[in-house]
């Protein structure tokens, strides 16, 4: 395989590569997915490789994003086009910017507005809103005069416009806020969890896990409390085991070289102590947890 001086990952079978490749930072911008961050561009010249690490599209353009939805954006003499996946340009690049697909559509931006657009590079959802996320489980986030709801792929409104912020949906479910309390709702706009929680988080592990007066308090899907409240716990990190703690040692942000005055133990998914709150430190538990079987 030829050498490169930079590879990204494989998306669609195809990964860009580069060569003479330079990290260069420009001034800070704002990315609706990840929120405002230094932007990064990179010099050299751009391609793509196959699995078989042969190159199939010329290294030729000094941009190029990832493959999606059989399309990759790429910038060729200063111009932002699509190019399939065999290096033959679709359609000219008329936004500031564009997202990869999620469920066949595309957020773009220009003048600061953002709409959805298709595979076919048609505008299906007018540049009309101040911010929006990506379409999951036929449904997108999507901001308007200062608040947060939720529209289908017809850009009808299935979820009004109520929340001062907004997330996808993960497992049926999407985080939202107001006035700087968290919550979450389904996809039929009820509120599993009411807008009541300092922070909260729909895990991969089934559970909604809140932090409420500085405890984690554990619920399952439907919005049932499943836990007592916990000065401290790990997050379910190691899948669906997580250590959890009492005590003053046991609060969130105590060093954990401090760890005199505490009981730790076990919980799974379900809510239930595997093992029992009963351990002087974090380590022990942490052994403990290492002999359950996986759930």
């Amino acid at each position: 395989m030829k050498n490169y001086d930079k590879k990204n990952n494989f998306y669609e079978g195809l990964a860009a590569v580069n060569v003479g490749f330079k990290d260069v930072e420009t001034d800070q911008v704002y990315d609706p997915r990840e929120g405002n961050y230094r932007q990064t561009v990179s010099e050299g010249k751009w391609g793509y490789i196959n699995g078989a690490g042969k190159e199939v599209i010329p290294v030729i353009y000094e941009e190029a994003g990832n493959f999606s939805g059989g399309m990759a954006l790429v910038k060729l003499n200063g111009k932002n086009i699509f190019i399939d996946k065999t290096g033959n340009k679709l359609h000219d690049f008329e936004y500031d910017n564009v997202w990869s697909f999620s469920e066949g559509l595309a957020f773009v931006r220009k003048s600061n507005k953002y709409g959805f657009i298709n595979t076919g590079c048609r505008e299906v959802i007018p540049l009309i809103y101040d911010e929006v996320h990506d379409f999951v489980d036929g449904l997108a986030p999507v901001k308007l005069n200062a608040l947060w709801g939720y529209i289908n792929t017809k850009n009808e409104f299935v979820i009004p416009l109520q929340y001062s912020n907004a997330g996808i949906f993960f497992g049926g479910l999407a985080k939202v806020s107001r006035d700087g309390k968290f919550g979450c709702i389904d996809k039929e706009g009820n509120e599993i969890f009411p807008c009541q929680a300092n922070e909260l988080n729909i895990l991969g592990a089934g559970l909604i896990e809140t932090i409420q007066e500085d405890k984690y308090i554990y619920f399952d899907l439907s919005g049932k409390q499943i836990t007592p409240p916990y000065c401290y716990s790990n997050q379910f990190y190691t899948g669906n085991y997580c250590i959890v703690g009492n005590g003053e040692s046991g609060k969130r942000w105590h060093p954990f070289h401090k760890m005199i005055g505490s009981k730790w133990g076990v919980i799974n998914n379900k809510g239930i102590e595997v093992v029992p709150l009963t351990y002087d430190n974090f380590t022990d538990a942490s052994e403990q947890m290492k002999r359950l079987t996986p759930a």
